[in-house]
């Protein structure tokens, strides 16, 4: 059975990520709505930013290090998993904005083919899964180092394989660079994450935290939200409103937020789980963040969305709320549960 906080912390990454997603037109509004309203995402985007793809990775980490497995049964294991996913919401995403974003068929071409080779994803959401592509790439090496196993001949043998594949995306990625000044950086974004991963591991034991007290952990999450929505209203002065420019994932101050926040849902509950419910709905947090971007377009065309607060807020609770739904319908399938 599963602790109780982590089906708890998976479902509020979920929602930390359809908050940033139905905030950031509010957010990128300032100067032309109310300063209540602004301020308002601003708080919403901060928070939501450190509760979102951080904690996914740091709740992978705490699930899959620290257990002796090997690793090409790893690795077909979370294949079967991942691949079906990439495929299937890539091909949704590129139909959704053939249909309602008037892309034209050139367009829609390029997006699931060219486009997925120099971007990594068929749609905005979806880098999160050629993330994890790299991610699990390496996570049976990093177990071995963890575990403090010696690597297989095999191993040396597949990790050289990995290492190959990212040198040649590089070779790309400088060709780009010097015939068009722009990288191919998707290949190499996992990078960031390495450090959330391995922090999951070892966070997640709680007694390597017993000499912080919560209120210590609290404090710092709330001063370090603090000082990051005082710098997004400075940025916003000179024009920038990019949330990742202050609290980027992978910069320190939206490290020291992910981390205090992923400590505090540790201690949420240290008791196992026994609630049925409660475990298949967490089941669909994957799938919520892979469906929410059309569930919250539909939510937001249907409320006539005109950045306010009572409206973002309206639509947080209904993208959840459907998402959630519909992702639970879909995984009554096999089919379903391997896209999910």
């Amino acid at each position: 059975m599963r602790q109780i906080w982590v089906d708890q912390t998976k479902l509020i990454a979920a929602l930390a990520v359809i908050s940033i997603h139905a905030s950031t037109a509010l957010y990128e509004a300032y100067g032309t709505i109310s300063s209540v309203d602004w301020w308002f995402a601003n708080i919403l985007m901060t928070i939501g930013t450190s509760l979102a793809n951080p904690i996914f990775v740091m709740l992978s980490g705490h699930l899959l290090l620290g257990r002796r497995f090997e690793t090409l049964d790893f690795f077909r294991s979370k294949s079967k998993k991942i691949f079906p996913a990439i495929i299937f919401w890539s091909i949704f995403y590129t139909i959704f904005s053939y249909i309602f974003f008037s892309s034209s068929l050139m367009e829609s071409a390029w997006r699931i083919t060219a486009g997925f080779f120099l971007t990594g994803k068929a749609y905005f959401h979806l880098w999160y899964l050629s993330m994890l592509v790299g991610l699990l790439s390496i996570a049976p090496f990093i177990n071995q180092w963890i575990c403090g196993v010696n690597p297989t001949t095999r191993d040396i043998k597949i990790l050289f394989f990995i290492f190959s594949f990212l040198m040649i995306m590089n070779s790309f990625s400088l060709a780009k660079v010097n015939l068009t000044g722009k990288e191919i950086s998707w290949f190499k974004s996992f990078t960031w994450y390495l450090i959330y991963f391995i922090a999951g591991y070892y966070l997640g034991k709680s007694e390597l935290q017993k000499s912080i007290s919560s209120q210590f952990l609290l404090l710092i999450f709330l001063t370090t939200v603090s000082i990051c929505i005082g710098l997004n209203y400075f940025a916003v002065q000179f024009g920038i409103t990019d949330i990742s420019f202050i609290c980027a994932n992978d910069g320190f101050l939206g490290f020291i937020l992910s981390l205090s926040a992923f400590c505090i849902f540790t201690r949420m509950s240290s008791q196992k789980s026994t609630n049925k419910s409660l475990e298949t709905w967490a089941s669909t947090s994957f799938g919520i963040y892979l469906i929410h971007p059309a569930i919250l377009y539909f939510v937001q065309l249907n409320i006539f969305f005109n950045k306010k607060i009572t409206h973002t807020l309206f639509s947080i609770v209904m993208t959840f709320l459907f998402s959630t739904l519909l992702v639970y319908l879909i995984r009554k399938t096999k089919a379903g549960r391997l896209i999910t």
